[in-house]
């Protein structure tokens, strides 16, 4: 099906061409829904405003919020990398990596987050892509920058004290910081 976020709340078209109202399902996200990505198990996780990530999976929905981890509410951005890792791009909590555990309560995941005091060039993360060197590109209110991904695998996991980002804003021939 197509699943839709919106500020009218979340909702999902069926195979046989009907729209279901997904808010009245037990556990299904409260708050606006901002971004959706279907990752390569089939789960549909969903970024939302201010109650952090969900994840629907087997007709069931599962929360991870500030509470476990996550270093803002407000998720603009998810992607999953090649070793089925899940970044996420908060709204001013920087860069967050969740090392899923496969369990349908979330509870065994582990969240590892970094900021802009780790080497970050923007807490914002709008959009998250690879570029098939080993990079992770992200967007950001101030401009575009991109980190290595084997740089942010060893912070994330304590093996080094910080990333370097490498930034490229209006100075550099961008037409806006956006």
């Amino acid at each position: 099906g197509l699943w839709i976020g919106s500020q009218a709340g979340l909702f999902r078209r069926r195979a046989d061409g009907t729209w279901q109202d997904v808010r009245e399902v037990e556990g299904a996200p409260d708050a606006l829904v901002r971004v959706v990505e279907q990752v390569e198990n089939g789960a549909i996780w969903m970024g939302t405003k201010g109650s952090g990530l969900v994840r629907y999976r087997d007709g069931a929905f599962a929360s991870l919020t500030s509470a476990d981890g996550l270093s803002s509410g407000l998720v603009l951005s998810i992607y999953e990398d090649e070793a089925r890792q899940l970044w996420v791009g908060t709204d001013g909590g920087g860069l967050c990596r969740v090392d899923r555990r496969g369990t349908q309560t979330l509870r065994d995941d582990q969240v590892h987050c970094l900021t802009e005091e780790k080497g970050l060039f923007d807490d914002v993360i709008h959009a998250i892509l690879p570029d098939g060197h080993g990079r992770l590109w992200m967007s950001t209110n101030r401009g575009l920058f991109w980190v290595d991904r084997d740089q942010l695998v060893a912070a994330l996991n304590g093996e080094a004290e910080a990333v370097k980002s490498h930034a490229y804003t209006e100075a550099d021939g961008l037409r806006s910081r956006e």
